[in-house]
């Protein structure tokens, strides 16, 4: 069998039987699942508008 073969799960062989091609496909979501508030929008571009101007704590410590 082919999933003794390869050391493969007898699923794993049927999923990717069904595919058209052999690339992996993508993980990543089609669609955002949550959406933010204004505010919660707003903090959340505070937050990385300043830790990436901090790459580290003691960085932005000193340079106080």
């Amino acid at each position: 069998m082919l999933a003794d073969r390869y050391g493969l799960s007898e699923q794993t062989v049927w999923k990717w039987r069904k595919r058209d091609d052999v690339h992996d496909l993508s993980h990543t979501p089609h669609k955002l699942q949550t959406t933010l508030t204004p505010a919660q929008e707003a903090v959340a571009v505070a937050l990385r508008t300043t830790l990436l101007r901090c790459p580290s704590a003691w960085a932005c410590r000193r340079s106080r």
